[in-house]
Formats: structure tokens, sequence, C-alpha cells
């Protein structure tokens, strides 16, 4: 059986597929009211629903209101759940996607690194949630154009993704273009730095692995 509030959600989701955003939003802020009156003004679902509004005003362009909500749901998160959290980098992504929208990549960059840092030595974290918010991270690293911060992020997320069991064989892929595309814009921002030899090693470990790929595949000649 569904609960009041899990039905009010999905609902909400309902009325905004429609086109009916003032009603979604209505039934958002009820969630949230409903868990402050029967739980009290701090505590972990609160900051959920708080989070959801949030996400929902940054969404349809209510972006100071998002930040001031995102701001108290992330201060409620540590306090309550402590600094190590799950549910404290996921309001570290969200308010480091609203800035990196908003332009202010640096703030951005600074929230993706705490939230890195985190899941890298919170217990149980997987690899997959690190490579996303490594992803993120490099979005804005991108945008400011510093290649030199840049580059040991983009390694160590390409480690992940190559040891990880979670990722695909494109994504592997993906990752090694991603690392020869990166090296070919920094060498031709600083020529003579070296960087397209750089790009050339990246190449050949494409290369390698695209063949590596092609004799893993089974021959479907007849025989």
């Amino acid at each position: 059986m569904l609960f009041r509030s899990d039905i009010l959600g999905q609902l909400g989701q309902i009325l905004a597929q429609q086109g009916k955003p003032d009603e979604a939003e209505n039934l958002i802020r009820e969630l949230l009211a409903t868990a402050k009156r029967v739980r009290g003004e701090a505590d972990p679902v609160v900051a959920e629903r708080l989070n959801n509004l949030a996400r929902w005003q940054q969404d349809h362009g209510k972006v100071e209101e998002a930040e001031v909500m995102m701001l108290e749901a992330l201060a409620m998160r540590k306090k309550l759940l402590g600094e190590d959290h799950v549910d404290v980098t996921d309001s570290l992504s969200c308010l480091g996607q609203l800035y990196g929208n908003q332009g202010n990549y640096a703030e951005a960059e600074k929230l993706f690194r705490q939230a890195v840092a985190i899941e890298k030595k919170r217990p149980g974290s997987q690899p997959r949630r690190i490579i996303n918010l490594i992803s993120d991270l490099l979005l804005v690293l991108k945008r400011q154009e510093n290649y030199a911060a840049t580059e040991p992020v983009m390694l160590e997320g390409n480690d992940l993704v190559q040891q990880s069991p979670e990722t695909s064989s494109d994504e592997k892929r993906a990752w090694l273009e991603k690392l020869r595309s990166f090296y070919i814009d920094w060498a031709v921002a600083a020529p003579g730095t070296g960087k397209m030899a750089k790009a050339a090693e990246w190449g050949e470990k494409l290369a390698a692995f695209d063949e590596l790929s092609l004799q893993s595949k089974p021959d479907t000649k007849s025989k």
C-alpha cells in the first residue's frame, strides 16, 4: 500500500506532465508542510522534501528561492546526519549544479570537489556515484578552461571507469576518447607544451582498446 506522501508525489509528477506546474508545486509544498507538522522543523525527511522543492523551483526559474532552500537543506543534513552522509553529497551536488547553471563555476567546483571527497571515503559508496560526481566536476572545470586543474580529475575519472565492473564497454571507450580530445584542446590552447604528444598516447590507447574489443567479439562467420 502506498503512503499518502507517495501518492501525492506521484500526483505532482502527473500534474507537471499535464502542464499544471502551479498545482504540482502546491502538492510538493503540501508534502513539505506535512513532514514538518509530523516530524518537526528539523528532520531528514523534512530536508529531503525541502531539497525536492528547491529542485522544482530551480527547474522553473526560481533560482534565488531554490538556492535558499538548498542551503537550508544542506545545513540541516550536516547537522542531523553528519558531514559524510550520502544525503550531504546529494545536497552539495544540487547546489553545484545550481551555481554551475548560473555561471558561478568557482563555487560549483568547490562543492563538487567536496562531494567527490566525501564519496571517496564514505563506506559503501559505489563507483558509479563517484564517476557521476566527477563528471559534474569536469563540466564546470571545462567551462573555466583550467586544463592543469582538469587533468588529474580526468585521469582519476578514467581510472574509475576502466576498473569498474559497472561501466559498459562503450563508456570505457568514451572516456579514452574524452582524454584524447582533452589533450588536443590543451595543445591548441597552449602550443609547444607537449600536449599533442599526450593526445597521441591516448589515441594509441584508444586504438588498442578498439583492437581488443574487436578480438573479443565472437566470430559469427559460418564455418
